[in-house]
């Protein structure tokens, strides 16, 4: 994943339901603005869950809300930026 890829939530790290049934994920559309690199002591502590979780990830949604500290491995790449 790289800045200026076009995303959305892929539903691989986080399954959500309500009243016992899935919800699928958001097809929401985002631009990746920032990517930040992950806390060292957290991947010394949990190497697993780090390499799980990935990256720290800045969206901008089409909606035009920006959020930040997205994880990386919630989000699946739709196109990726030249």
């Amino acid at each position: 994943m790289k800045v200026g890829d076009i995303v959305r939530q892929s539903g691989k790290l986080l399954r959500m339901t309500k009243g016992g049934k899935p919800i699928k994920p958001s097809q929401m559309l985002g631009v990746v603005l920032a990517i930040e690199p992950l806390d060292p002591k957290f991947a010394a502590v949990q190497p697993k869950w780090a390499e799980h979780i990935g990256r720290p990830v800045k969206v901008m949604w089409n909606n035009g809300v920006v959020k930040e500290n997205y994880a990386e491995g919630a989000l699946e790449i739709v196109s990726e930026a030249r």
